[in-house]
C-alpha cells in the first residue's frame, strides 16, 4: 500500500449508531474534529440514511460541512460563533450554543433569531452558565429561539462516581429553573459516551455520543458490543540483521540485546505516531507482535522482528503492519504513547491517507 493509511468502515458505523439508538433512543451524533478523524461529511451522509437527525459539532465550518450530508437535519454548534456569522448561522439553520452572559448579549445585540442551546457548568469550569449565574440574568433572545439547555460531566470515566453524580444534580436543577423561566420543557442532553454507557448513571436527558460511535468505549464502560470503525495499517520498507550490542535510531541509545532481525515500517510522528511511544509501541506483522526499537521518526520508526522470523515467518519489504484494527484494539496504541484514544483516532485519522470500505463481518 506504500505508507500509512487508515481503512474506514462506514456500514460498522452505521451497526454501532443503530445499537446505541436502540439502547439509548435519540441521541446526538457527535462529528467535531472531522469526526473523531473519520471524515465528517461521509460520516454524517452514512448517519443520515440510516435516520439519524442530531447532530453536534464545534464550529461553524464544521456545521457546514455537515449540512452537505445533512440536508434536514438538526446541527449543534458546541463552541463559539463569532457574531459577525450571525447571517450564517440564520441561513444553515444551526443551534448555537451560548455559554456566558456576555456572549449572549453581544450575539443578540447581532440577531435574536438565532436557534439557542444554553450551555451549564455542571463543575468542569470549561464553559457554560454557573447555575447562580444563569438564576440571576435574563436571557436576551425570545423564549421560542431557546431550545435546548446541556451540560458536561467531568468524571464519568472514572471509577468513583459520585462527582458524576453530584453534577447531575447540579445539571437537573439549574436545567429545572430555565425551564420553570422560559415556561416551556427544553431539549435536555447530559451524558458524553462515558456516562451513556455506565448503567448506573441515570439522568432525564439526551446524550451526546462521539468516541463510542466510532466504535472505541471509553475507560470503565462497557463497550462490547461495539465495532471498531477505523483500523491503522502500514508497510515494512527495509528488513536487515544488526548484529548484538549494537545501537538502533538516533541517539544510539537503544543497544541489542540479541543479534536480530530489524524491520524498517513506514510512518512517524508525522503520521500521529507519537515519538512518546518509543520503545513501547508493539505492532503486529503477520499477525504476531513486533516491538518498536530506537526512537520514533518522523515518518518512519523499526521494529523487532526477530521473533516473528524465528517463528518460521519471513518478513519481507511490502508485508502489512498493523497498529490496529477490529481484532487488535486502540487501547494498546494508546497506552504506548501515553495519551488516550480520543487523541489517537482525531491524530491518525487527520494524517493519514483514509479509505473506505465496506467489510464482511460474521453476524
Amino acid at each position: 500500500m506504500n505508507g500509512a493509511y487508515v481503512l474506514i468502515d462506514p456500514a460498522a458505523l452505521a451497526r454501532n449508531a443503530k445499537a446505541l439508538k436502540a439502547r439509548l433512543g435519540s441521541f446526538y451524533c457527535v462529528l467535531k474534529c472531522d469526526a473523531y478523524g473519520h471524515g465528517a461529511e461521509k460520516c454524517a451522509a452514512q448517519l443520515a440514511d440510516i435516520g439519524m437527525e442530531r447532530f453536534a459539532v464545534y464550529s461553524l465550518s464544521e456545521a457546514n460541512t455537515v449540512r452537505k450530508a445533512a440536508k434536514n437535519a438538526e446541527i449543534l454548534i458546541l463552541g463559539r460563533t463569532e457574531p459577525v456569522f450571525c447571517d450564517e448561522l440564520e441561513a444553515g439553520g444551526f443551534v448555537q450554543t451560548v455559554s456566558s452572559a456576555d456572549y449572549a448579549r453581544v450575539l443578540a445585540y447581532h440577531s435574536k433569531n438565532i436557534k439557542i442551546h444554553i450551555e451549564i457548568d455542571c463543575g468542569m469550569n470549561r464553559s457554560g452558565f454557573k447555575p447562580l449565574e444563569l438564576s440571576a440574568f435574563s436571557l436576551p433572545f425570545p423564549a421560542e429561539k431557546i431550545s435546548g439547555v446541556f451540560g458536561h460531566l467531568s468524571c464519568a470515566d472514572e471509577k468513583e462516581l459520585s462527582e458524576a453524580e453530584k453534577q447531575i444534580r447540579i445539571f437537573e436543577s439549574a436545567a429545572g429553573l430555565l425551564e420553570k423561566t422560559l415556561g416551556k420543557p427544553l431539549i435536555r442532553h447530559l451524558s458524553a459516551s462515558a456516562a451513556s454507557l455506565r448503567s448506573e448513571l441515570k439522568t432525564n436527558a439526551l446524550s451526546r455520543i462521539g468516541l463510542a460511535l466510532y466504535g472505541v468505549a471509553p475507560e470503565n464502560c462497557d463497550g462490547g458490543f461495539l465495532e471498531p470503525v477505523m483500523s491503522f495499517y502500514s508497510d515494512v520498507t527495509e528488513v536487515r540483521s544488526v548484529k548484538k550490542s549494537e545501537t538502533v535510531g538516533y541517539g544510539s541509545d537503544h543497544s541489542l540485546s540479541r543479534d536480530s532481525v530489524i524491520a524498517t515500517v513506514s510512518g512517524g510522528y508525522a503520521n500521529g505516531i507519537l515519538r512518546s511511544a518509543s520503545t513501547k509501541l508493539t505492532v503486529l506483522i503477520h499477525g504476531q507482535p513486533a516491538p518498536s526499537v530506537g526512537r520514533i521518526c518522523m515518518d518512519r520508526f523499526m521494529v523487532d522482528v526477530t521473533d516473528v522470523v524465528t517463528s518460521g515467518t519471513l518478513v519481507r519489504p511490502g508485508d502489512t503492519v498493523t497498529f490496529f484494527d477490529k481484532n487488535f484494539g486502540i487501547e494498546s496504541m494508546a497506552r504506548a504513547c501515553g495519551t488516550i484514544p480520543y487523541e489517537v483516532l482525531t491524530c491518525i485519522g487527520n494524517s493519514n491517507r483514509r479509505i473506505y470500505a465496506d467489510f464482511i463481518h460474521d453476524r
